[in-house]
Protein backbone atom coordinates (compact mmCIF):
# COMPACT_ATOMS: atom_id res chain seq x y z
CA UNK A 1 0.00 0.00 0.00
CA UNK A 2 1.22 3.46 -0.84
CA UNK A 3 2.76 5.33 2.07
CA UNK A 4 2.77 9.01 2.86
CA UNK A 5 5.85 10.36 4.62
CA UNK A 6 4.73 13.06 7.03
CA UNK A 7 7.39 15.45 8.25
CA UNK A 8 6.59 16.93 11.63
CA UNK A 9 8.68 19.97 12.51
CA UNK A 10 8.57 20.71 16.21
CA UNK A 11 6.36 23.73 16.74
CA UNK A 12 8.74 25.15 19.30
CA UNK A 13 11.47 25.29 16.67
CA UNK A 14 9.10 26.74 14.11
CA UNK A 15 8.25 29.43 16.61
CA UNK A 16 11.93 30.21 17.03
CA UNK A 17 12.48 30.49 13.29
CA UNK A 18 9.37 32.45 12.40
CA UNK A 19 8.77 34.78 15.37
CA UNK A 20 8.32 38.34 14.20
CA UNK A 21 11.30 40.53 15.11
CA UNK A 22 11.50 44.32 14.94
CA UNK A 23 14.37 45.82 12.97
CA UNK A 24 15.86 49.24 12.40
CA UNK A 25 18.12 50.16 9.50
CA UNK A 26 19.96 53.46 9.89
CA UNK A 27 22.30 54.83 7.27
CA UNK A 28 24.09 57.86 5.96
CA UNK A 29 25.47 58.86 2.55
CA UNK A 30 28.64 60.77 1.87
CA UNK A 31 27.44 62.05 -1.48
CA UNK A 32 23.70 61.57 -1.96
CA UNK A 33 20.49 63.38 -1.05
CA UNK A 34 17.11 62.06 -2.18
CA UNK A 35 14.86 59.01 -2.11
CA UNK A 36 16.12 55.70 -0.70
CA UNK A 37 14.47 52.31 -1.29
CA UNK A 38 14.68 49.30 1.03
CA UNK A 39 13.80 45.85 -0.34
CA UNK A 40 13.65 42.99 2.19
CA UNK A 41 12.17 39.59 1.49
CA UNK A 42 9.01 40.30 -0.53
CA UNK A 43 8.52 43.72 1.08
CA UNK A 44 9.70 47.19 0.12
CA UNK A 45 9.75 50.65 1.70
CA UNK A 46 11.09 54.09 0.84
CA UNK A 47 12.11 57.29 2.63
CA UNK A 48 13.82 60.58 1.80
CA UNK A 49 17.21 61.38 3.27
CA UNK A 50 17.60 64.20 5.76
CA UNK A 51 21.08 65.71 5.46
CA UNK A 52 22.24 62.44 3.97
CA UNK A 53 20.77 60.25 6.73
CA UNK A 54 17.82 57.83 6.64
CA UNK A 55 16.01 55.35 8.90
CA UNK A 56 13.79 52.35 8.16
CA UNK A 57 11.79 50.34 10.71
CA UNK A 58 9.78 47.15 10.30
CA UNK A 59 9.47 43.48 11.25
CA UNK A 60 10.82 40.24 9.77
CA UNK A 61 9.89 36.64 10.49
CA UNK A 62 13.07 35.05 9.16
CA UNK A 63 16.46 36.53 8.21
CA UNK A 64 15.73 38.57 5.08
CA UNK A 65 18.23 39.11 2.29
CA UNK A 66 17.82 42.85 1.68
CA UNK A 67 19.06 45.74 -0.40
CA UNK A 68 19.25 49.51 -0.26
CA UNK A 69 18.76 51.06 -3.69
CA UNK A 70 19.17 54.69 -4.80
CA UNK A 71 18.98 56.19 -8.32
CA UNK A 72 22.39 57.79 -8.78
CA UNK A 73 21.63 58.89 -12.37
CA UNK A 74 18.68 58.60 -14.73
CA UNK A 75 19.96 55.24 -15.99
CA UNK A 76 21.99 53.86 -13.07
CA UNK A 77 20.91 52.49 -9.69
CA UNK A 78 23.29 51.99 -6.78
CA UNK A 79 22.54 48.72 -4.96
CA UNK A 80 23.92 47.60 -1.61
CA UNK A 81 22.96 44.12 -0.34
CA UNK A 82 22.89 42.95 3.27
CA UNK A 83 20.80 40.90 5.72
CA UNK A 84 18.11 42.01 8.14
CA UNK A 85 17.47 39.79 11.16
CA UNK A 86 15.95 42.01 13.83
CA UNK A 87 17.80 44.54 15.95
CA UNK A 88 19.68 47.49 14.50
CA UNK A 89 21.81 47.60 11.36
CA UNK A 90 24.00 50.63 10.66
CA UNK A 91 25.28 51.55 7.19
CA UNK A 92 27.77 54.11 5.92
CA UNK A 93 27.35 54.37 2.17
CA UNK A 94 29.31 55.84 -0.71
CA UNK A 95 27.39 55.81 -4.01
CA UNK A 96 30.56 56.51 -5.97
CA UNK A 97 32.49 53.52 -4.60
CA UNK A 98 30.23 50.78 -3.21
CA UNK A 99 33.27 48.88 -1.91
CA UNK A 100 33.65 51.67 0.65
CA UNK A 101 30.28 50.81 2.21
CA UNK A 102 30.46 49.78 5.85
CA UNK A 103 28.05 47.71 7.94
CA UNK A 104 27.58 46.95 11.61
CA UNK A 105 24.84 45.18 13.54
CA UNK A 106 24.87 41.62 12.15
CA UNK A 107 27.81 39.27 11.80
CA UNK A 108 27.01 37.99 8.30
CA UNK A 109 27.01 41.50 6.83
CA UNK A 110 30.74 41.74 7.44
CA UNK A 111 31.15 38.33 5.79
CA UNK A 112 29.24 39.50 2.73
CA UNK A 113 31.71 42.32 2.10
CA UNK A 114 34.65 39.92 2.45
CA UNK A 115 33.18 37.45 -0.03
CA UNK A 116 34.22 39.34 -3.16
CA UNK A 117 31.48 38.83 -5.74
CA UNK A 118 29.05 37.48 -3.15
CA UNK A 119 26.80 40.52 -3.46
CA UNK A 120 26.29 40.08 -7.20
CA UNK A 121 25.84 36.30 -6.94
CA UNK A 122 23.29 36.51 -4.13
CA UNK A 123 21.45 39.35 -5.84
CA UNK A 124 21.12 37.17 -8.96
CA UNK A 125 19.97 34.20 -6.85
CA UNK A 126 17.30 36.27 -5.14
CA UNK A 127 16.14 37.72 -8.47
CA UNK A 128 15.87 34.22 -9.99
CA UNK A 129 13.92 32.99 -6.96
CA UNK A 130 11.43 35.86 -7.20
CA UNK A 131 10.99 35.32 -10.94
CA UNK A 132 10.26 31.61 -10.42
CA UNK A 133 7.70 32.29 -7.66
CA UNK A 134 5.99 34.89 -9.89
CA UNK A 135 5.95 32.64 -12.97
CA UNK A 136 2.99 30.68 -14.35
CA UNK A 137 4.68 27.33 -13.66
CA UNK A 138 2.86 24.73 -11.58
CA UNK A 139 3.74 24.65 -7.89
CA UNK A 140 5.63 21.38 -8.41
CA UNK A 141 7.70 22.84 -11.26
CA UNK A 142 8.40 25.98 -9.24
CA UNK A 143 9.81 23.89 -6.41
CA UNK A 144 11.93 21.88 -8.85
CA UNK A 145 13.36 25.06 -10.39
CA UNK A 146 14.01 26.64 -6.99
CA UNK A 147 15.82 23.52 -5.81
CA UNK A 148 17.89 23.50 -9.02
CA UNK A 149 19.19 27.05 -8.55
CA UNK A 150 19.80 26.38 -4.86
CA UNK A 151 21.72 23.19 -5.65
CA UNK A 152 23.89 25.21 -8.04
CA UNK A 153 24.80 27.66 -5.26
CA UNK A 154 25.61 24.74 -2.93
CA UNK A 155 27.80 23.04 -5.55
CA UNK A 156 29.55 26.17 -6.84
CA UNK A 157 30.18 27.76 -3.44
CA UNK A 158 30.53 25.00 -0.82
CA UNK A 159 31.27 25.94 2.77
CA UNK A 160 30.58 29.63 2.13
CA UNK A 161 28.18 32.26 3.42
CA UNK A 162 26.45 32.07 0.02
CA UNK A 163 25.56 28.39 0.34
CA UNK A 164 24.61 28.74 4.02
CA UNK A 165 22.17 31.54 3.22
CA UNK A 166 20.73 29.82 0.13
CA UNK A 167 20.08 26.54 1.96
CA UNK A 168 18.62 28.25 5.04
CA UNK A 169 16.08 30.00 2.80
CA UNK A 170 14.95 26.71 1.18
CA UNK A 171 14.97 24.28 4.12
CA UNK A 172 11.67 22.68 3.10
CA UNK A 173 13.22 21.39 -0.14
CA UNK A 174 15.77 19.16 1.62
CA UNK A 175 15.46 16.12 3.85
CA UNK A 176 17.02 15.61 7.25
CA UNK A 177 20.06 13.70 5.97
CA UNK A 178 20.93 16.36 3.37
CA UNK A 179 20.69 19.16 5.94
CA UNK A 180 22.74 17.26 8.52
CA UNK A 181 25.48 16.36 6.02
CA UNK A 182 25.72 19.97 4.85
CA UNK A 183 25.90 21.33 8.39
CA UNK A 184 28.56 18.90 9.62
CA UNK A 185 30.87 19.99 6.77
CA UNK A 186 30.70 23.68 7.73
CA UNK A 187 33.55 25.37 9.53
CA UNK A 188 32.61 26.71 12.95
CA UNK A 189 32.48 30.36 11.87
CA UNK A 190 29.72 29.56 9.35
CA UNK A 191 27.94 27.01 11.54
CA UNK A 192 27.57 29.66 14.25
CA UNK A 193 25.89 32.25 12.03
CA UNK A 194 22.12 32.65 12.34
CA UNK A 195 21.67 30.81 9.03
CA UNK A 196 23.88 27.93 10.14
CA UNK A 197 21.96 27.63 13.39
CA UNK A 198 18.66 27.58 11.48
CA UNK A 199 19.90 24.63 9.40
CA UNK A 200 20.94 22.77 12.56
CA UNK A 201 17.63 23.45 14.32
CA UNK A 202 15.75 22.28 11.24
CA UNK A 203 17.39 18.88 10.82
CA UNK A 204 17.34 18.21 14.57
CA UNK A 205 13.61 18.94 14.75
CA UNK A 206 12.48 16.80 11.82
CA UNK A 207 11.18 13.33 12.58
CA UNK A 208 9.62 11.06 10.00
CA UNK A 209 6.40 9.23 10.69
CA UNK A 210 5.18 6.71 8.15
CA UNK A 211 1.42 6.84 7.74
CA UNK A 212 -0.32 4.49 5.36
CA UNK A 213 -3.25 5.73 3.32
CA UNK A 214 -6.38 5.07 5.36
CA UNK A 215 -4.58 5.05 8.72
CA UNK A 216 -5.28 7.57 11.45
CA UNK A 217 -2.96 10.56 11.51
CA UNK A 218 -0.90 10.87 14.73
CA UNK A 219 -2.44 13.26 17.23
CA UNK A 220 -0.78 16.54 18.26
CA UNK A 221 -1.77 19.49 20.44
CA UNK A 222 -0.87 23.17 20.73
CA UNK A 223 -2.31 26.42 22.07
CA UNK A 224 -4.36 28.58 19.72
CA UNK A 225 -4.24 32.39 19.65
CA UNK A 226 -6.52 32.54 22.70
CA UNK A 227 -4.38 30.22 24.82
CA UNK A 228 -6.75 27.26 24.44
CA UNK A 229 -5.23 23.83 23.78
CA UNK A 230 -6.33 22.50 20.40
CA UNK A 231 -5.77 18.84 19.49
CA UNK A 232 -6.25 17.05 16.22
CA UNK A 233 -8.33 14.59 18.25
CA UNK A 234 -10.92 17.37 18.71
CA UNK A 235 -11.78 16.96 15.03
CA UNK A 236 -12.44 13.22 15.18
CA UNK A 237 -15.44 12.24 13.08
CA UNK A 238 -15.01 15.15 10.65
CA UNK A 239 -13.34 15.50 7.28
CA UNK A 240 -10.45 17.69 8.39
CA UNK A 241 -7.86 19.50 6.31
CA UNK A 242 -4.66 20.14 8.29
CA UNK A 243 -3.16 23.19 6.59
CA UNK A 244 0.37 24.37 7.47
CA UNK A 245 0.86 27.91 6.15
CA UNK A 246 2.64 31.23 6.72
CA UNK A 247 2.05 34.81 5.61
CA UNK A 248 5.52 34.86 4.00
CA UNK A 249 4.72 31.71 1.95
CA UNK A 250 3.62 32.94 -1.48
CA UNK A 251 2.05 29.61 -2.60
CA UNK A 252 0.14 29.44 0.71
CA UNK A 253 -1.32 32.90 0.19
CA UNK A 254 -2.29 32.10 -3.39
CA UNK A 255 -4.05 28.93 -2.24
CA UNK A 256 -5.87 30.58 0.69
CA UNK A 257 -8.94 31.82 -1.28
CA UNK A 258 -9.54 28.27 -2.54
CA UNK A 259 -9.27 26.90 1.00
CA UNK A 260 -11.77 29.47 2.28
CA UNK A 261 -14.15 28.70 -0.58
CA UNK A 262 -13.93 24.95 0.13
CA UNK A 263 -14.76 25.56 3.79
CA UNK A 264 -17.81 27.67 2.91
CA UNK A 265 -19.02 25.04 0.47
CA UNK A 266 -18.61 21.94 2.65
CA UNK A 267 -18.73 23.09 6.29
CA UNK A 268 -22.34 21.88 6.65
CA UNK A 269 -21.29 18.42 5.49
CA UNK A 270 -18.80 17.74 8.28
CA UNK A 271 -15.76 19.46 6.73
CA UNK A 272 -13.41 21.48 8.92
CA UNK A 273 -9.96 23.04 8.68
CA UNK A 274 -7.14 23.10 11.23
CA UNK A 275 -4.84 25.88 9.98
CA UNK A 276 -1.41 26.02 11.60
CA UNK A 277 0.49 29.25 11.05
CA UNK A 278 4.29 29.31 11.27
CA UNK A 279 4.31 33.11 11.59
CA UNK A 280 4.24 33.06 15.36
CA UNK A 281 3.68 30.79 18.34
CA UNK A 282 -0.03 30.24 17.81
CA UNK A 283 -2.06 27.66 15.96
CA UNK A 284 -4.81 29.57 14.21
CA UNK A 285 -8.11 27.94 13.46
Amino acid sequence: MKKIIVLFIALLVANHLQAQKKFTVKGSFKNYEGKVYLFYGSEKDSVYTNRGSFTFEGVVGIPAYSSIQVPTTETKIHVTDFWIDGGETLLEMDTAFFRNNRFSGMEVNARLLKAGKAQQIMHAYRRQSNEIWASSLSELDKKKKLKEITDKILNDHPNSILSVYALSSKLAFYDKKDLQNFYTELDSSLANTRFGRDIKHSYKSIRKVEVKVGEEMPNFSQQNQFGKIISLANFKGKYTLVDFWASWCIPCRKENPAVVEAYKKFQNKGFDILAISLDDKFIRR
